[in-house]
């Protein structure tokens, strides 16, 4: 395919939070004067024409772009334009691509205008009115080009203001292309006639306060459309200065263009071509209170969790954000709204545990969607149902009462069952061991004694055909569905799991239980926490020596939002939370932490909001942020975070600081600018 030119293209993705004024002085009159800092910029210093296209078509875009010989010209100019603009607007972010010029772009036919411009217009904002326009037109597609030159020699030759200490005059070109909906006009048809007046009205709406030094109006006039390929080119000056070795000054007219072409001759500061409020792209998202530790260490550093780039008003920079591996011992919460980016950094940190740490184990529960396992790097998944999916309800630990007790509490609480049961179903399994010296190897048969304790032992009428209804209808049912069965069984000779052994020694596994109702996973889920609990050595290690990660926390640990104290529901969710809280409070000085993710943080149980150290913070909503912080500025900036960036709130160091996480389906890279294909238009 043959190529022309190549066009240098350099999408703003991001606007600065704010534009600050500029104090000026004029040279003549000596008068000072405050205005916007205008994009008019002269950078390279070698009389370039600098192009703006502004686009409307279901979206609005706003591009710079330049013409070079070459791809590798084109793309290494928009990168050093865009860091030049990043530098002078603050916050200010965009892409970089190369749009290679062929024959058949060159030649498309636009409806194209041309602002008549007189040599001294009067201050107007064609930008701020054209992106109203935005709002308001919706039919086909609309382009305005700003073309600009630095002329150091217009302010010798012509009497108008320039800024007297920069000198900075500017040629100033400006086009305006319409593609409609449609290709031939038919006079006959109504619905054209009536696009063609709404867009009619809207031209003339864009130069209602363009007027020159004489007050005279001015207009758009339509242009032949082969003036289209100039403005691709960037050749639409009547001429462009060049200047050889010894500062001979050349003058080149283009045949394209009349030589008595008319351009206007603008003062930057004294004219509104500055990034408008009303700019609908993204704005710099700025943390106020900001506290970060850069370190001067590769992100492969063994001792650290790379969990992104830290970012500064809303541009990532090259530094890494790395996170001692220690720190995930006193836990971590990830909050954040559906499709912001949780999953994605828990795949980051199972990729940096897995190749970083072969004496850690990952424990990941899945209680949410299925098929998850792609998003973490394990040694091993089991599924519910699976014949190595064995919770055991109980194993012996350290203290045999103590693990008795805890057993009966959760199993009678998980099942809707209240005090006293759990002390009766404590006396059932004693009597189990007395008898048979040890305890039943099925849940079912557990509680058929408690059926028959209470068969035996009567109490009040109606308390005792209560206890015998729920035992019999409700947990005795949920008990005898095969895979709860299996699960759940003891293990010959008081044995662990071997998923559990793999776990302690340092694998990264994965319990599915996606699958199974809410109660199923709420009895095993207790069950894990259970083992857990019993078999943590009791002594402080102070290290991290075990991780849970559980994602889609609402699923077992969002509190019971039925008031009922009474209910079923209610009593089981009311003793997980207190096993919970048990191991997140206790157990973080034995080395056990867990990553929790959810997407509505606020209706958690308390402990797993407000026991974690590491807090990283998503977008969320105004009741969830107040979950974490009470800082007003904090709550903005959460509440406007873009998808990928998240807030970093380290409670092991003081940091606090925002990040933009890895693409999960892309290399990490250190630039934020991104190379896209060249499209047609």
């Amino acid at each position: 395919m043959e190529i022309e030119y190549w066009q240098s293209r350099v999408k703003i993705t991001q606007i600065p939070l704010e534009i600050k004024d500029v104090l000026f002085t004029d040279s003549t009159t000596g008068r000072q004067f405050k205005a916007p800092k205008s994009i008019l910029l002269d950078p390279f210093l070698n009389q370039t024409v600098y192009g703006l296209e502004l686009r409307i078509k279901n979206e609005f875009t706003w591009t710079f772009f330049f013409r070079e010989d070459s791809k590798k010209k084109a793309l290494s100019k928009g990168f050093s334009f865009l860091r030049y603009m990043e530098l002078e607007f603050p916050g200010l972010s965009g892409e970089v691509d190369a749009l290679p010029l062929t024959p058949s772009l060159l030649k498309i036919n636009y409806i194209l205008f041309e602002l008549d411009l007189p040599r001294r217009p009067k201050p107007f904002s064609i930008i701020e009115k054209f992106i109203h326009l935005f709002r308001k037109f919706k039919v086909g597609e609309i382009c305005l080009y700003l073309f600009w030159q630095k002329d150091d020699s217009c302010s010798l030759n012509v009497g108008n203001v320039y800024d007297g200490a920069t000198n900075n005059i500017f040629k100033l070109k400006v086009f305006l292309r319409y593609d409609p909906p449609f290709l031939d006009r038919d006079e006959n048809n109504e619905e054209i006639d009536k696009i063609i007046i709404h867009f009619e009205s809207f031209l003339d709406y864009l130069t209602t306060d363009i007027r020159n030094i004489k007050g005279d109006r001015i207009y758009f006039k339509q242009i032949d459309n082969a003036v289209w390929r100039n403005i691709l080119k960037s050749r639409v000056m009547w001429q462009n200065l060049m200047y050889n070795k010894t500062g001979r000054q050349y003058v080149y007219f283009y045949n394209e263009i009349p030589e008595d072409e008319q351009f206007a001759f603008v003062d930057p500061e004294e004219f509104d071509f500055s990034f408008p409020d009303s700019c609908p792209i993204p704005r710099a998202n700025v943390l106020r209170l900001k506290n970060v530790k850069y370190l001067s260490i590769r992100k492969e550093n063994p001792n650290y969790i790379w969990i992104g780039n830290i970012v500064d008003k809303g541009i990532p920079e090259s530094n890494y954000s790395l996170i001692p591996i220690d720190h995930f011992a006193k836990s971590v919460i990830i909050g954040g709204k559906p499709g912001t980016g949780k999953t994605y950094l828990i795949n980051q940190m199972s990729i940096e545990f897995y190749n970083k740490t072969p004496k850690i184990g990952v424990l990941y529960l899945n209680f949410g969607k299925g098929n998850q396992e792609k998003f973490y790097k394990t040694d091993r998944t089991i599924k519910y149902g699976d014949k190595d999916f064995l919770v055991p309800y109980f194993i012996e630990g350290d203290y045999l009462d103590k693990g008795l007790q805890e057993t009966a509490t959760y199993l009678t609480a998980s099942l809707g069952l209240r005090e006293p049961i759990d002390k009766i179903l404590k006396n059932v399994m004693d009597s189990f061991r007395r008898v048979n010296g040890s305890l039943p190897d099925s849940l079912t048969t557990l509680f058929k004694g408690l059926r028959k304790w209470y068969r035996e032992h009567k109490y009040h009428e109606k308390y005792q055909t209560n206890i015998l209804t729920a035992i019999e209808n409700r947990v005795l049912s949920l008990l005898s569905e095969q895979d709860v069965e299996n699960t759940l069984k003891l293990i010959p000779k008081n044995s662990i799991p071997r998923w559990f052994k793999d776990w302690r020694n340092g694998k990264k596994i994965m319990l599915d239980l996606s699958m199974c109702n809410i109660y199923i996973k709420l009895l095993i889920a207790n069950a894990i926490f259970q083992l857990v609990r019993n078999l943590t050595p009791d002594y402080d290690v102070g290290r991290l020596q075990h991780l849970i990660v559980i994602d889609e926390a609402h699923q077992i640990l969002e509190r019971s939002r039925d008031q009922f104290t009474n209910n079923d529901f209610y009593v089981a969710k009311e003793q997980l939370e207190t096993i919970f809280n048990s191991l997140i409070r206790e157990f973080r000085s034995k080395g056990l932490g867990f990553i929790i993710a959810g997407v509505v943080p606020s209706n958690l149980f308390y402990s797993a909001t407000k026991m974690p150290s590491l807090k990283i913070l998503f977008h969320l909503g105004e009741e969830c942020i107040k979950r974490f912080t009470t800082v007003l500025d904090d709550r903005n900036f959460l509440m406007l975070l873009n998808p990928r960036q998240a807030l970093v709130l380290n409670g092991n160091n003081s940091d606090r600081y925002s990040i933009q996480t890895v693409r999960f389906d892309s290399a990490p890279s250190t630039e934020h600018q991104s190379f896209q294909s060249s499209k047609a238009w």
